[in-house]
């Protein structure tokens, strides 16, 4: 690859602000922190080896049909959610300061964050497409937001949330009331989008509908092929992998009054090697006969809905296809299982329900919703530099950086980089696309609605390197950041252009 010379414009550098205004050469107002455009595309060149991982997933292509994307919605009506930008505290590149630590902290808005990147599904395989997806869900409702590149210009995607992952091409759709078969557009969340004449498209949704842990991906259909399932990303928490989620047995109002004591604990433990399931119970009737079983819903839906499973195209309820720990009363009526599977449970099992076993069925009697503690959801990266960055001396620049959104609706983002001039100072902002998708777009915004460069609607740091070339900086503001934060970019602070791009995936 010839590397590109870039022009430079002449700029003014607001040190204050780090505002730019700069000319071109016929003298008209530039903004070089903006999208770059073909003649100001940086090359990028990866440092400390950047890949995606995402391999092509199976499915079968069948896409549901189009709908008009009709539900409760409180944003601006064009799918833009709108945000307070109001920034807390900005790090002022001499360390990782975040503020002067007499904060309150601040009672949980979201209850479950969680996120992914697209990739193709089957049959799409040689598709290029790239962006995010993020769903963020609280007591008030679900906020969706999605970030996409790549797709055919100026053409309507239909998208909805699924109600499995991507490895299984998503399966159905999310439902609002699982107990509902059709295909209802007031009943589901579909963040469908129209690309814009790049081919790239955002969008966010509000819900009033606060999703439960079963929507676990969104799919992308393909609007040329009867709406093919195309790409579809994750919806995965943090740390989901090896984590722990419990809860507390309350009996169902409808079990018979021997069970109205049923107490107890139950807890799921996911780590590499699979899923532990412990149960430990009081209240139970001695001698009596009970089952327990890992749900697919939560107890208050549906009273927790059918058992989860492993594989859930399979109907007949099968012991080696679920969950079920043992539990036998003693004579005090307490009993205590363990199972210990290698499937690794998917975030669709929602609760451990416990039956009593009768000659005439087996009624749900008790009810364990299955709680996950809130973390922060987290995306990172390691440092990638464009072209430029090796003709003003940073050929040797490494590190790396990342974002957090809490459940409380901040977000907070840090990095530390090396390998920089000494005693210099590099404007940071975090950026709308993906490093590879036009040098990472432009400036994230806080309310997308205001297209003018506005520091507090915006996510700024100031790295300030020291006499060796080191810098570390932190900001964080009071907004929960969307899907389309996926980069954050550094500036040559005497000019403003491009230097270095960090991924936050």
């Amino acid at each position: 690859m010839t590397p590109r010379t870039l022009s430079m414009p002449a700029c003014l550098l607001s040190v204050s602000m780090l505002a730019l205004a700069c000319s071109d050469e016929d003298g008209a107002p530039q903004n070089p922190m903006a999208p770059a455009g073909d003649g100001d595309e940086n090359t990028m060149m990866p440092s400390a080896g950047m890949g995606d991982g995402d391999g092509a997933m199976v499915g079968d292509g069948d896409g549901p049909p189009v709908g008009d994307g009709d539900m409760m919605l409180t944003g601006d009506g064009d799918g833009t959610l709108v945000g307070d930008g109001d920034m807390m505290s900005t790090g002022d590149g001499d360390g990782m300061t975040m503020g002067d630590g007499d904060a309150m902290v601040a009672e949980p808005m979201f209850t479950h964050v969680a996120g992914g990147t697209f990739a193709p599904l089957s049959g799409y395989e040689s598709n290029t497409a790239s962006g995010a997806a993020l769903i963020a869900v609280g007591s008030a409702g679900s906020e969706v937001s999605l970030q996409i590149n790549g797709l055919t210009p100026m053409t309507e995607y239909p998208a909805h949330v699924h109600a499995l992952p991507c490895s299984m091409s998503g399966g159905g759709h999310y439902k609002l009331d699982p107990s509902v078969d059709d295909t209802v557009a007031d009943n589901e969340i579909w963040p469908t989008f129209t690309t814009d004449m790049e081919g790239s498209a955002t969008t966010a949704l509000s819900a009033t509908h606060g999703a439960r842990r079963d929507a676990m991906s969104i799919v992308i259909h393909d609007p040329a092929a009867d709406n093919a399932k195309m790409l579809c990303a994750d919806l995965v928490p943090d740390g989901f992998g090896d984590s722990s989620s419990s809860g507390t047995f309350s009996a169902f109002a409808g079990a018979e009054q021997g069970d109205q004591g049923i107490m107890g604990t139950a807890t799921l433990l996911r780590s590499p090697t699979g899923t532990t399931v412990s149960v430990e119970v009081t209240g139970l009737t001695a001698g009596a006969v009970y089952n327990a079983h890992v749900h697919a819903l939560p107890c208050g839906t549906g009273d927790a809905g059918g058992h989860y499973k492993f594989d859930p195209t399979v109907e007949e309820a099968l012991e080696d296809n679920e969950l079920w720990p043992a539990i036998m009363p003693d004579a005090m009526g307490e009993a205590s299982g363990m199972l210990m599977s290698d499937h690794l449970a998917r975030a669709d099992a929602q609760s451990v329900v416990i039956h009593r076993m009768t000659m005439d069925g087996a009624p749900k009697v008790a009810c364990a919703d299955l709680s996950t503690e809130l973390t922060p959801f987290t995306t990172d990266g390691d440092v990638v530099l464009f072209e430029l960055a090796q003709e003003r001396g940073l050929d040797g620049a490494a590190g790396s950086g990342k974002m957090e959104r809490w459940p409380d609706g901040r977000t907070s983002v840090s990095l530390t980089v090396s390998g920089l001039v000494a005693n210099t100072e590099y404007p940071v902002h975090v950026h709308d696309r993906p490093c590879g998708v036009a040098s990472g777009g432009g400036h994230y915004k806080l309310d997308a609605s205001v297209a003018d460069t506005v520091e507090t609607n915006e996510i700024w740091l100031n790295l300030a390197a020291d006499p060796i070339g080191l810098a570390m900086t932190a900001v964080e503001v009071q907004h929960h950041a969307r899907a389309e934060a996926q980069a954050l970019v550094i500036h040559d602070g005497t000019d403003g252009m491009r230097l270095i791009c960090i991924p936050l995936q």
